[in-house]
């Protein structure tokens, strides 16, 4: 955030004490910001002194109106059904994903919150196809191609929230803008959703051989790549930057294809040297 602005400025993190929504605040709050952090669920870290917690669920609009009160830019991180057993749950995954993110548009207009950073995912284009060289000009996967009902919900919250830039704010505060982000696999110290399964793989022996193409490339994000661009996306909602994101949806990675067993394979050696050692 621009330090001229910042005693100003509060904002707003959904999914706020999740892996990915907790360290966005903390990097938020460090540049002089007043963050709140918005979840069903108290982070497993200590909430550092100054950033505030709000126990709050984005299926109830009225929890959100309480919480967005002098807010001015929104992050909506908050999701649900990403792997696991919560991909069952398919209705859950509606009300959260669709019903929540149109309760987050809502919640802004009638408050007055002038900005909104939406976290979506590159599954919104991706179905299990070959994409080289993609980039945001790719159109939308149909959405009855989707291989699972989160991306599908996904793609549906992005689209809300991509036409909802422009809407008009209550009591004449302007506009909403908004964009939104497309993240690839996130990596980084403290990750708790993908590495830990890596992991239980490798002690299973399930990585001790390659499958695929080994010229197939994937993307990956480390957390603070992804929270630097979160953040210039809010700076680029604003008017001193002509509101240049508004409207936009970017692919954020670190810019570095990588074959995914070439990626892990570090992780895969230290763990079985471990296991070597203990033998």
């Amino acid at each position: 955030m621009e330090p001229e602005n910042t005693a100003k400025e509060r904002i707003l993190i959904t999914g706020g004490g999740g892996y990915f929504g907790f360290r966005l605040g903390c990097a938020i709050h460090q540049k002089g910001v007043d963050v709140i952090l918005f979840d069903v669920a108290k982070p497993l870290q200590t909430v550092p002194e100054g950033i505030k917690f709000t126990q709050g669920d984005v299926c109830c609009l009225s929890e959100l109106e309480e919480a967005l009160r002098d807010v001015i830019c929104v992050f909506h991180i908050a999701s649900y059904g990403m792997s696991g057993r919560e991909q069952l749950n398919q209705k859950l995954i509606e009300d959260v994903n669709v019903k929540g993110t149109e309760n987050v548009i809502q919640a802004c207009k009638s408050t007055g919150v002038s900005s909104l950073v939406y976290t979506s995912t590159y599954n919104v284009i991706f179905g299990g196809q070959i994409i080289e060289n993609g980039d945001e000009s790719l159109p939308y996967l149909p959405l009855h191609l989707h291989p699972d009902h989160y991306s599908r919900t996904k793609s549906l919250a992005e689209m809300k929230v991509l036409e909802a830039n422009g809407a008009e704010l209550g009591n004449g505060k302007g506009v909403l803008r908004t964009c939104a982000l497309r993240p690839a696999g996130i990596y980084g110290p403290g990750e708790q959703r993908h590495l830990p399964r890596i992991v239980s793989y490798i002690e299973r022996g399930l990585f001790k051989f390659v499958y695929g193409d080994p010229l197939s490339l994937v993307e990956f994000v480390h957390v603070d790549n992804l929270v630097q661009a979160h953040i210039l996306a809010s700076e680029a909602l604003k008017a001193n930057k002509k509101h240049i994101a508004a409207g936009q949806a970017y692919f954020i990675s670190d810019g570095r294809p990588v074959n995914n067993f070439e990626f892990f394979r570090p992780l895969v050696e230290v763990i079985q040297s471990d296991e070597t050692v203990i033998e």
